[in-house]
């Protein structure tokens, strides 16, 4: 149905006070509301959420810093079916990735029926039922281990480095214009991050959380690729990330570099 345009300019002021460092369009948030189908009524309960879900979908790094901490609140539930810290994290890893990739992200289908933050628990709650069921599930093998050294640690390396690379390729090209242009002023021309925050007017500790988000989505999807590729469960490629995690700064500058991904 059609919103009227002052009901959601409305929406759209209350909205925009709550998360104020927020740089949303309205006709970005307009678009969200349409697709969803929503009526005046949940429209109005619900628009400080439906903005947030917005700016991220639409590649708002702030807003993605934002979404974390959600993601972190809701994630606490998860307690009740493990307490494990690892376990959480493997809860939180597996939302997030819902969350945010894939031809449809998960994101997408929040529509405003009750408070985002209790659909994000009901999220967590499934994806940790299903990590649990799958633990019991899965056969016994011999996965690569949670600590790589010595021979051994250059054995994996050697094996998926090259798929790293190519997985870490692919997830560039699902960043905003922005946040590659991001990446290449400090990979590449090597701006730290008070030059960058004067350039575009914010903190130093805003670009850093610029940094670290855009560094996570790069790693969330690349992990993803090399789930599928090889078959690996969720421990076994955070096993293989802190084995190749020293590689980032080197393969990032050499994509960007090499020109495998423009600026935009």
């Amino acid at each position: 149905m059609a919103l009227a345009a002052e009901i959601l300019q409305r929406a759209y002021a209350s909205a925009r006070t709550r998360w104020s460092d927020l740089e949303l369009s309205p006709d970005a948030f307009r678009r969200h509301a349409e697709r969803l189908n929503l009526d005046e009524t949940r429209l109005a309960a619900r628009a400080d959420d439906l903005f947030l879900i917005s700016a991220v979908l639409e590649g708002i790094p702030r807003a993605v810093v934002h979404l974390d901490e959600c993601l972190e609140r809701a994630s606490a539930v998860t307690k009740r079916v493990d307490p494990s810290p690892h376990f959480i994290d493997d809860v939180k890893q597996e939302v997030r990735l819902a969350l945010l990739t894939g031809a449809t992200p998960k994101l997408r289908q929040y529509s405003g029926v009750g408070p985002f933050i209790d659909w994000l628990r009901v999220v967590a709650v499934r994806a940790a039922l299903h990590l649990k069921r799958s633990d019991h599930l899965r056969p016994t093998r011999n996965p690569p281990q949670a600590v790589f050294s010595g021979q051994e640690g250059l054995q994996m390396k050697a094996a998926y480095l090259d798929d790293f690379h190519r997985a870490l390729e692919a997830g560039f090209h699902h960043l905003s214009v922005r946040e590659r242009t991001i990446l290449r002023l400090h990979f590449i021309n090597g701006l730290n991050i008070d030059r960058i925050g004067v350039m575009y007017g914010v903190h130093r500790g805003t670009v850093a959380r610029w940094l670290v988000t855009i560094r996570g989505r790069l790693f969330d999807l690349a992990k993803v690729q090399l789930a599928a590729e090889h078959g690996l469960e969720t421990a076994d490629v955070r096993s293989l990330y802190r084995l190749l995690e020293p590689d980032l700064h080197v393969t990032m500058s050499r994509l960007l570099k090499d020109g495998v991904v423009n600026a935009g």
